[in-house]
């Protein structure tokens, strides 16, 4: 990704009035609105670049041992492929069931500290390098913070990261019944209903579970900042009335 933000910024069709750090912001920003709008249970649509979903097993209520599990896809754009010269193999794949979220361009530039005219010019400068660089023959590596595309005139494959799929499966344990819920869960639930009537105690818990011995591998100490946004993603989901949240 470092070399197609060298490239971007020289290239005639960027904006000239944004250095590599801000367009490299932009990415940043437009990319933890991707991560986010995932781990609320919704795809996001990001133009001209593909698809961000969820492929989410149902549980069995009626097994004690019921698991379920979510796993993380993307659907590479027809825009994108056509663009940068990539073969594509014709495989439907699993279709979207999910509720479908527009990059928010609004708060991408709000974040970054642009206009919404300079994020359209940049994200769209961006690919146009990457399609120049994938028909050039380049292999071409893109940090999309939940993961890392890989693009050749082969193809286009998005390999998530480990840290994405387990915050995915925590997240999703906790929309499961009580009894079906881990360890690890649970105490993020605990940590969040207590947060919501007495921070303090919340704060407590969290302290004396880490230093427990025998406490799970999600430490309040080493994961403060991680537990403390699932605890705000948790929060939505409770004022949610999608059955899908619930």
């Amino acid at each position: 990704m470092d070399a197609i933000l060298d490239q971007v910024v020289s290239k005639p069709y960027a904006d000239k009035n944004l250095s590599r750090s801000q367009v490299a912001e932009v990415w940043n920003v437009a990319m933890k609105s991707v991560e986010e709008t995932l781990l609320t249970r919704k795809a996001c649509n990001f133009p001209n670049f593909g698809l961000f979903s969820l492929s989410i097993s149902k549980v069995d209520l009626a097994r004690p041992d019921a698991k379920s599990s979510v796993t993380p896809t993307f659907a590479v754009a027809s825009q994108f492929t056509q663009a940068a010269g990539i073969a594509t193999k014709k495989s439907p794949g699993a279709p979207n069931t999910l509720p479908v979220s527009q990059l928010n361009v609004t708060r991408i530039a709000l974040e970054a500290g642009v206009s919404r005219d300079q994020v359209d010019t940049s994200l769209k400068a961006l690919l146009r390098t990457i399609h120049e660089a994938v028909r050039g023959g380049s292999r071409v590596s893109i940090d999309v913070k939940v993961g890392t595309l890989v693009a050749s005139s082969e193809g286009a494959t998005l390999r998530f990261n480990q840290r994405f799929q387990q915050l995915l499966q925590q997240l999703e344990d906790v929309a499961k019944p009580a009894h079906l819920r881990t360890s690890n869960t649970l105490d993020l639930v605990a940590d969040f209903e207590a947060s919501r009537t007495a921070p303090a105690a919340a704060s407590s818990s969290a302290s004396a579970r880490s230093s427990a011995p025998g406490t799970p591998a999600l430490r309040a100490s080493s994961a403060s900042a991680e537990t403390s946004f699932v605890c705000v993603l948790l929060y939505y989901r409770s004022r949610c009335c999608c059955c899908r949240c619930r």
